[in-house]
């Protein structure tokens, strides 16, 4: 019996919180709720940059798509200058 008195008494918790801890764990949560809000920021500017620039990636696209058309042109006027020698 003794043995378990000896070994309740020794875990107790004490009450006493230093106010160190209570200032770095209030710092620690705004910090995290600022950062958290800078993100989403980010993310919300650059979905609108997105939405205004999409127009530009259609036309790189189509872009691409005529420089290929215009390759192949040149490949078979070339095919036919060398067939015509």
């Amino acid at each position: 019996m003794t043995n378990k008195t000896n070994i309740l008494t020794r875990w107790q918790l004490e009450r006493k919180i230093p106010l160190g801890i209570i200032i770095a764990i209030i710092l620690q949560t705004l910090t995290a709720i600022w950062w958290a809000a800078k993100l989403d920021s980010r993310g919300v500017m650059q979905e609108e940059w997105f939405q205004k620039n999409q127009h530009l990636a259609e036309k790189v696209f189509r872009l691409e798509e005529r420089l290929i058309a215009i390759h192949e042109e040149i490949n078979e006027l070339e095919a036919r200058l060398n067939h015509v020698k």
